[in-house]
């Protein structure tokens, strides 16, 4: 694990293997290692990501709950391979269709988000999605994915699931994060 601020003097191309990188910067200072598995983004870091910023390697991306990041997330600026995106701190803007990679398979908007969840805007293979506690919109059929398994639903959703929101595949639902209802 190695901080930005402390790589200012990197030559990533020389390196064989990193993990995970922790971004405590106002921007992205170096270029990321192409073989980059893991990157945070925690206080400090609130620029756009433009496309070929993040690492094509890349397979977590974490704006942790210190994070100031509010920036739109814009088509093909996250990688193709992404497995494991969490939106947490402040963070609230509306995620659009096409920008969540079709790889991703747990998405946690946690922190601030409080935007509505369209239709085809989370990618058919999502199989856990955490919705946090300032989250209150309410849910409509067909905006999840029909392989979802595992859902998350904070506080502040005060909202009915009227029949036909729920995908058939999910095996586990938590509301309000105190219920557990095994399916």
């Amino acid at each position: 694990r190695f901080c930005m601020s402390t790589l200012q003097n990197w030559e990533p191309e020389k390196i064989n293997l990193i993990r995970k990188v922790l971004v405590d910067t106002p921007s992205l200072i170096v270029p990321l290692p192409a073989r980059l598995k893991q990157l945070t983004f925690t206080r400090g870091f609130n620029q756009p990501l433009c496309v070929g910023a993040l690492p094509a390697s890349l397979l977590q991306l974490t704006f942790d709950k210190h994070s100031v990041y509010n920036e739109p997330l814009t088509e093909s600026v996250l990688p193709t391979c992404l497995v494991r995106l969490t939106l947490e701190g402040k963070f609230n803007r509306p995620l659009l269709e096409n920008v969540l990679p079709a790889s991703l398979q747990t998405l946690k908007l946690a922190g601030r988000y409080n935007q509505p969840l369209h239709e085809n805007v989370l990618p058919p293979n999502l199989k856990q999605l955490e919705i946090g506690h300032a989250y209150n919109h309410p849910l409509h059929a067909n905006v999840l994915p029909r392989g979802l398994t595992h859902l998350r639903v904070g506080s502040k959703f005060k909202y009915p699931l009227m029949p036909g929101v729920l995908p058939g595949s999910l095996t586990l639902l938590r509301i309000n994060f105190h219920n557990l209802v095994r399916l």
